[in-house]
């Protein structure tokens, strides 16, 4: 199964600080469904949203990461939470030595 390493944010309205993660996806056979942190997300067009959650139907922005590191909305705000596990390749990918401590929080995820 394919897998990259993902920018997740979960839509809360239109001011671009919902809850954000950095973390590994995996992809299903078609392309056209992703899993991550133990749910399932369908592929959607959409305004502000690009996935949703097949169980709630919330919706989400999923995107692979930046290289320059930006993946938050310029006009979004708050902290992303990066899995440990993915924290050594997410700063390879984004060319740093160490993650910003006002930016990311670390957790663990499924």
């Amino acid at each position: 199964m394919k897998s990259d390493i993902v920018y997740v944010e979960k839509i809360n309205g239109s001011n671009h600080d919902g809850s954000a993660w950095i973390g590994r996806c995996f992809y299903s056979k078609s392309g056209l469904s992703i899993y991550f942190d133990g749910k399932g997300f369908k592929r959607e067009k959409n305004f502000s949203s690009n996935y949703y959650d097949l169980d709630t139907g919330e919706e989400y922005w999923i995107s692979k990461v930046k290289k320059n590191g930006e993946d938050r909305h310029r006009f979004g705000k708050g902290n992303i939470q990066i899995d440990k596990n993915v924290i050594e390749e997410y700063l390879q990918i984004v060319k740093k030595e160490k993650l910003e401590k006002n930016k990311f929080s670390i957790v663990e995820l499924n």
